[in-house]
């Protein structure tokens, strides 16, 4: 948008194969190459290829030179579990390959190593010249670079983000990208390390600051619900308004919760607000949910219930797949930590004097909600129980396996949050809608009531 890259951020945890990890190599610069870089790379090419031989991978260098030495050195290994590895994937025809940045462009792998090289000489001079980053096209040619993997990044380089000087007006576009993008490294390797030397307890948790007193006042409620959460959850193109994380997890999101506020409205256009975001962020495994502010203000405890049922029915749903904490790798020959895909700094915008519906700690009657298992099952039985005592009743001769509540259908309700009977079309796969009996869509209703039903209501 804008000649811009926008970044959404990931819903789950960084492990060794996702996100973007920052690999420090203490090289040197010399006839255009870096020669410790490049063992750098090998050794954690061959550590990829014995323990991930399921995912694809692709090295880029910046220069062919690089390239070239990392080839050779390829070469020098005589590794069996390599040319096995490259055997296989030549077979999937996603080959393992080596590529200066200039040939790179349409390649995709599910994981890329990038090889920077730059460095500092012998001598301990730095030189400003970058190659192809430098001309008046660089920046477009680093947009492909990190758009090729599909799950995680690795960066190999000596470089800090101060040693690149970079003069509006004077300096290729290139020089600042290449300069932002470390710095955005930089900062995925620190949060990282802070969360796998300290980690965070109930008591000292920090959710870090909302857009706007209407997230706030949100965040306030879902606090005494007893989730945990983060406020401006993603880099800076794009942030979710407040990611919900999962129990025992300060790295993994099962929901994210959009408020119409700052961030929405600076969206630029509906469609790029409703469906576009909507669609990139569901292909990233998240379920997003939204909440209005005129809902909120004019009945924050009924909204309130409406997010408790959405968010543990999103909880059981993910539950078998939910990610793990940090797994840590040893692809550096240093130190190595894996990064995140979404920066998860926060930052603060407008007045935060909380402009809250709760006037007081009396007011609170929210309880804490069941885990996603009881809150499950809980709605799950009443949907059975609709089923034995009204639908079988009403239909005594009907075929169980196309009943509209059989058991793999409640699953779908729950799952889907079918809470409006134009859900049940917009929500539920067809080949599930057109194996159940037409006559049963009338119970649609009172199934949506059901779902929607606070917990501990019956009627």
């Amino acid at each position: 948008m804008g000649g811009f890259l926008r970044v959404f951020p990931a819903r789950a945890a960084v492990s060794a194969t996702l996100g973007i990890e920052l690999v420090r190599v203490r090289g040197v610069w010399h006839e255009q190459v870096n020669n410790e870089e490049a063992e750098a790379v090998v050794q954690a090419i061959r550590h990829f290829t014995v323990n991930y031989p399921e995912l694809s991978l692709g090295v880029v260098t910046m220069n062919s030179k690089q390239r070239d030495l990392i080839e050779q050195k390829i070469d020098d290994l005589e590794d069996a579990s390599l040319v096995k590895y490259r055997t296989d994937w030549d077979k999937k025809h996603e080959s393992f390959f080596v590529k200066n940045l200039e040939n790179v462009q349409g390649d995709e792998r599910d994981v890329i190593f990038i090889s920077f090289g730059w460095g500092r000489t012998k001598e301990g001079a730095f030189h400003q010249r970058f190659n192809l980053v430098n001309r008046a096209d660089g920046h477009r040619r680093l947009n492909v670079l990190f758009t090729r993997a599909k799950r995680k990044i690795v960066i190999f380089t000596g470089l800090e983000p101060k040693n690149i000087i970079y003069e509006e007006g004077r300096s290729a576009r290139g020089v600042r990208v290449l300069r932002e993008y470390l710095e955005y490294a930089e900062s995925i390797d620190r949060r990282t390390r802070s969360d796998n030397d300290n980690g965070s307890g109930p008591a000292d948790f920090d959710p870090g600051d909302p857009d706007s007193p209407f997230e706030q006042s949100v965040g306030e409620a879902l606090r005494a619900s007893g989730y945990r959460f983060r406020y401006q959850v993603g880099a800076a193109g794009y942030r979710i308004d407040i990611g919900i994380l999962y129990p025992e997890s300060d790295n993994s999101y099962a929901v994210g919760i959009e408020c119409d506020g700052a961030t929405y409205h600076r969206a630029a256009s509906t469609r790029d607000r409703d469906r576009l975001r909507q669609e990139a962020l569901e292909r990233l495994g998240w379920k997003i949910l939204r909440i209005w502010s005129t809902d909120w203000f004019r009945d924050w405890r009924g909204q309130i219930n409406r997010l408790k049922i959405e968010i543990d029915a999103a909880l059981v749903m993910l539950a078998d797949s939910a990610p793990g904490r940090l797994v840590t790798t040893d692809f550096a020959t240093e130190t190595s930590s894996p990064g995140s895909l979404t920066e998860m700094d926060s930052s603060v915008a407008g007045d935060q004097e909380a402009i809250h519906p709760i006037a007081s700690d009396d007011e609170i009657a929210i309880d804490k909600p069941p885990s996603p298992r009881e809150a499950d099952t809980s709605i799950a039985d009443r949907l059975r129980q609709f089923r034995e005592t009204t639908i079988m009743v009403d239909f005594p001769g009907s075929e169980p396996q196309r009943c509209i509540l059989r058991e793999e259908m409640i699953s779908q309700f729950i799952a889907k949050l079918v809470v409006d009977p134009a859900d049940f079309t917009a929500r539920i796969p067809e080949h599930l809608r057109t194996r159940t009996d037409g006559r049963q869509v009338r119970y649609l209703e009172r199934i949506c009531e059901i779902i929607s039903q606070p917990r501990g209501e019956t009627g």
